[in-house]
């Protein structure tokens, strides 16, 4: 069993020498805290808690109707599962919007445009239609658009997707919003 020697502590060595072993410093509330944080801050980091991404999705049918579809998300869509508090989250972008089909007519040529807007401001477009044979298509979006305060205030976000010429007959589609929040 081997002793640990007290701070110090004086004892003889060998040839009658006298050594003095010093033991580093316990730990301070300080340097505790400080490692905690460390630590917690990578767990954050490593378990991809700091930031998230996720898809909220609209079903919607295009063809045998008006020339348009029109989708609201409100707030509790647009938070999901980041958080039931929104005040706790830094940053809240729309990070990717695209529109696709989800039957299996295939083409979606006919979409003529797209508009996403939230408290008036619009944040995602459609640059251009859709090609021939294309089953799915990106939207151009603002993604340094904030969108924490308007969720916060309760607005409502808003896409419209405009056909020409509208399908004679009816069309499945899907709109898939992916939303960035992150804690810092």
């Amino acid at each position: 069993m081997t002793l640990m020697p007290l701070r110090g502590f004086a004892r003889s060595g060998a040839c009658g020498a006298s050594t003095r072993v010093e033991l580093a410093p316990p730990w301070t509330p300080q340097k505790r805290g400080r490692l905690s944080r460390l630590f917690g801050f990578v767990l954050l980091v490593g378990c991809g808690l700091v930031s998230k991404d996720f898809d909220v999705t609209q079903q919607f049918q295009a063809g045998g109707g008006p020339p348009s579809f029109t989708g609201i998300f409100n707030s509790s869509q647009l938070a999901g599962p980041l958080s039931a508090d929104v005040s706790k989250i830094s940053s809240i972008t729309l990070k990717a919007a695209r529109i696709e089909a989800t039957d299996n007519g295939g083409d979606i040529s006919f979409i003529s445009g797209a508009t996403i807007t939230i408290g008036g401001t619009q944040i995602g477009t459609l640059p251009a239609a859709p090609a021939a044979g294309a089953t799915s298509v990106q939207l151009q979006v603002d993604s340094t658009k904030e969108l924490k305060p308007f969720i916060q205030n309760g607005s409502t976000l808003s896409a419209t997707i405009n056909y020409s010429p509208t399908p004679i007959t009816a069309r499945s589609l899907q709109l898939t919003l992916t939303i960035h929040g992150s804690l810092f």
